[in-house]
């Protein structure tokens, strides 16, 4: 081959490596999710909790000798930022690969835009079915709202023998999935809603549904939303002398839940689908505490961030499974082969044999004092 060829080829190739987001000394990663807006908590501490596991990676000399970057757009918590986002970072930044994302509305609307393109989509923070089914290139960490709502029943109908139960829920693809998980948990232990109402995505227009809650006073009420309304929702409630037991999935944020509520938090459930990283002496609760630290964001220290730090160690964990010859097709190989992965939480995870999902572990807590702590018996809500 003549030598301007050679040059030629190898040049091709370089650009290749660069469109893809994979250079010599980089990875290039990217995020959309809600920085600003009512369900800013939510992206900006899975922001930071990504943040803080790849600059403890690339202090210790990257993956394979590249470091890792992350570029972060805000989606505002809505579909067609989100999809634009996606469209920007792949077509325009390029990247390797898509981390971190938040919401099921907005999830949906970026896998038409990163489907067709390959792009490994890895540790989303949504528990919805969409993303667990028929797209090779999503890897989700977190277990399932199905399986959160399903603890949820369990312990009310076994465990309590509560069968009076109301959802109030956002009227959205996300909340959609928390109702139909609910109904399908609890018509399997032959118990079915006695009352339903909705609020828009970034509204705190809570007040109709209050009102048809207080009309019917279910004996518990699972919330399908995001803190802050959430949380207006349970006070109102409260104010008026109506006091279920309340329980809400993991996307709700559950410290700034508890922080919304105030005195009124007390005895609620949150359900978690990563252990705690506020007291627990988990290997990575204390490395993730320690992440922050350095970065001066021990403010960050909650169950999102910390969902946020065990995504990019499992997505990192890919990076190094695949070898120093990256491209996506060997990152998705590699991360399907990946079985019984130590993040240091007490469990191994991994997708050999899983599916899209790399851990069904639910904790079920409650707020007691201002904080959220294990909760054992279900019977102490009585």
């Amino acid at each position: 081959m003549p030598f301007p060829r050679i040059v030629a080829c190898l040049g091709l190739a370089a650009h290749l490596a660069v469109a893809q987001g994979v250079t010599q000394d980089r990875i290039l990663v990217g995020q959309s999710a809600v920085l600003s807006g009512p369900a800013s908590f939510l992206g900006v501490s899975m922001k930071s909790g990504v943040e803080a596991a790849f600059d403890e990676v690339n202090a210790a000399g990257g993956v394979h000798g590249r470091r890792l970057k992350l570029t972060s757009y805000d989606d505002r918590y809505e579909p067609a930022p989100c999809a634009e986002n996606t469209k920007s970072l792949l077509e325009r930044d390029r990247v390797f690969a898509l981390l971190g994302y938040v919401g099921t509305p907005t999830c949906n609307a970026a896998k038409p835009v990163f489907e067709p393109a390959g792009a490994p989509f890895v540790g989303p923070f949504t528990g919805a079915a969409t993303l667990r089914t028929g797209v090779k290139t999503i890897f989700n960490l977190r277990a399932s709202y199905e399986q959160e709502t399903a603890a949820m029943a369990e312990g009310l109908v076994k465990g309590l023998g509560v069968r009076d139960v109301g959802v109030f829920y956002q009227n959205d693809a996300y909340g959609g999935t928390i109702r139909a998980g609910a109904n399908k948990a609890l018509e399997a232990l032959g118990v079915r809603p006695s009352c339903e109402a909705t609020y828009e995505r970034n509204t705190l227009a809570v007040d109709d549904g209050v009102r048809k809650f207080l009309a019917a006073r279910p004996r518990a009420v699972v919330l399908g939303g995001a803190y802050a309304p959430c949380a207006a929702f349970v006070k109102r409630c409260k104010e008026a002398g109506y006091d279920p037991i309340f329980l809400s999935v993991s996307f709700v944020g559950p410290e700034k839940f508890v922080e919304h509520l105030g005195a009124a938090a007390e005895g609620e459930v949150v359900t978690q689908v990563v252990p705690s990283p506020l007291e627990s002496e988990l290997p990575a609760a204390k490395s993730f505490r320690a992440a922050l630290t350095k970065l001066g964001r021990d403010a960050d220290v909650n169950h999102v961030a910390f969902e946020g730090y065990l995504s990019a160690r499992l997505f990192v964990e890919g990076l190094r499974a695949a070898g120093p010859d990256l491209d996506r097709p060997r990152f998705a190989a590699a991360m399907e082969n990946l079985a019984d992965v130590d993040l240091g939480i007490g469990y191994p995870v991994g997708f050999r044999g899983r599916g899209r999902q790399a851990s069904d572990r639910v904790w079920v807590t409650v707020a007691r004092g201002g904080k959220l702590v294990p909760m054992t018996d279900w019977k102490s809500l009585k």
